[in-house]
């Protein structure tokens, strides 16, 4: 991706560093070429051209804001460079400018990068999305993974409390009843000299 401007950046979000404005043919909209706006002419608001070598060019929002009718409207000239007036461009120039501030804050605004025609800005824009995207599918997947940890160790430590729970019952238990012991009935105890007579004892 191409490095975006400090300069802009530090500027409003409006048409102004938009990189989707752009100049068109606007007397032949049959041609479909939309030209940069340049860092230059932008810092010194030449924004309308009307020179016979570039064709009557005037100022165009490649997201189709309709910035070229207001443009209109409010200088009180239209879109066709004739017939000629001597103060046409700076009027339109200097409406170019009310009509770029009355959109700040555009939800279609996307940094202008000195040297990308609108399509470039486009395809720019399309790929900065699509890594917002990845990055968020990242997160997500991140956070369902922790969730799921956090319910495997949950489960882990009840079934611990649960065996260290029976195993202390059992344990109380079996203090709280001592084995039974048989009792003594009185038998003599088995001696040596009891043992049975061996046959050298019986011959006699």
């Amino acid at each position: 991706m191409v490095e975006t401007s400090s300069t802009n950046a530090a500027a409003g979000r409006n048409c102004l560093n938009c990189g989707f404005l752009c100049r068109r043919d606007t007397v032949n909209p049959h041609l479909s070429e939309y030209r940069e706006i340049t860092q230059e002419d932008r810092a010194s608001a030449r924004f309308i051209r009307h020179e016979r070598m570039d064709g009557p060019l005037f100022v165009w929002c490649y997201r189709s804001i309709p910035i070229a009718d207001e443009i209109c409207s409010r200088s009180g000239f239209d879109q066709h460079p004739l017939p000629d007036a001597p103060d046409r461009p700076a009027k339109q120039n200097a409406a170019a400018l009310e009509v770029f501030a009355a959109h700040e804050g555009c939800s279609r605004w996307f940094e202008y990068l000195p040297g990308l025609d609108p399509k470039e800005h486009l395809a720019e824009l399309r790929l900065h999305e699509f890594h917002e995207a990845l990055a968020q599918q990242r997160r997500d997947s991140d956070r369902a993974l922790a969730a799921s940890n956090t319910a495997s160790n949950w489960r882990i430590a009840i079934a611990s409390m649960v065996v260290a729970a029976i195993l202390a019952g059992a344990q109380i238990w079996i203090a709280s009843h001592p084995p039974v012991t048989q009792p003594d009935r009185g038998y003599p105890t088995p001696s040596v000299s009891s043992a049975p007579p061996t046959q050298t004892d019986q011959s006699k």
